[in-house]
């Protein structure tokens, strides 16, 4: 499946040749991180100020938090509905996460949740075997390098993801992703420059807003299919290795009740448990208070009671 605007839903899936995607995926994970290692050196040579960290802090939460609640929660697994402006601005600016494209980033996690560390699971660690060695290559699989992988980056959109390319608002948030990308970027910078002053406050804005958030955001975001499906507990009766880890939510405001989730994937709120910090489903709710968001999908007491685990 191709990453670029020419994707729909009767496209060929091609079977190899996947050079293009190949190349996002090395970038993808090589660009941010010699951003953070710019910051790292920024840091030691100049100093980080609190604009520095305020541009990481924030565009960091602003990226994470719309691409769970709208990548995934919203759009994937459609636990609630909402307007088309809302929908449009939480995938566009989850798009400035730089984690993929809405149409393929759909379909290869739809693809995941029906092959859970089974055949076919684009990402799990768990298809390598048993020894050290092949425990490593599991996580490092599981963590960024399926990006690299020609079959784990090939998903069929006609079977995974049709309402996708159905959906006008998502087509072009979708067909828009570079630009998003690259805004994502830019605006960082721009308030650098405008905070700190000239090209090097632009840098500056770069790479701590910029390149180093992004950084920050892959690694979180890709501990859910690495870390969280090999450390953790499970509460519920389950085929799958998924697992709760706490570490994990707290870094993704409530993504890390992995387990949870994967119990109950159309549910809104992953943090099921009163202690279980969901900050996320606190952002959905606060949605359904102003009229923006509805239909939020919760599991019953009933349906928890009969997947937990007997004592």
């Amino acid at each position: 499946m191709s990453y670029g605007p020419s994707v729909s839903p009767s496209a060929s899936v091609p079977q190899s040749g996947h050079s293009f995607e190949r190349t996002v995926g090395l970038l993808t994970i090589a660009l941010p991180t010699l951003g953070a290692f710019g910051c790292v050196v920024s840091a030691w040579r100049f100093g980080a100020d609190r604009i520095d960290l305020a541009l990481l802090t924030a565009m960091y939460v602003i990226t994470v938090v719309a691409v769970e609640v709208g990548y995934h929660r919203m759009i994937v697994h459609r636990s609630f509905r909402t307007h088309s402006i809302t929908r449009f601005l939480l995938a566009a600016i989850g798009s400035m996460g730089a984690i993929g494209p809405i149409g393929w980033w759909t379909a290869n996690h739809r693809q995941h949740h029906a092959t859970t560390d089974m055949p076919g699971d684009p990402h799990s660690p768990h298809l390598f075997g048993s020894g050290l060695r092949s425990r490593l290559l599991g996580l490092w699989h599981s963590h960024a390098g399926w990006l690299l992988n020609e079959t784990s980056i090939t998903v069929d959109p006609k079977r995974f993801a049709t309402d996708i390319y159905k959906d006008p608002v998502l087509t072009a948030v979708h067909r828009a992703y570079f630009p998003l990308v690259a805004l994502g970027l830019l605006i960082p910078a721009i308030v650098g420059a405008w905070l700190h002053g000239g090209w090097v406050g632009a840098m500056r804005g770069l790479l701590w807003g910029g390149l180093g958030r992004v950084f920050c955001g892959h690694h979180a975001v890709w501990a859910l299919g690495s870390v969280c499906h090999a450390y953790g507990s499970q509460e519920f009766e389950t085929k799958d290795q998924a697992r709760n880890n706490a570490w994990v939510a707290i870094v993704t405001f409530g993504e890390g009740w992995h387990h949870n989730h994967h119990v109950f994937p159309s549910s809104a709120r992953h943090g099921i448990n009163w202690w279980q910090l969901d900050p996320n489903f606190g952002f959905i709710k606060l949605l359904q208070l102003l009229g923006l968001a509805w239909d939020v999908k919760v599991p019953s007491k009933q349906a928890k009671d009969a997947r937990r685990r007997a004592s």
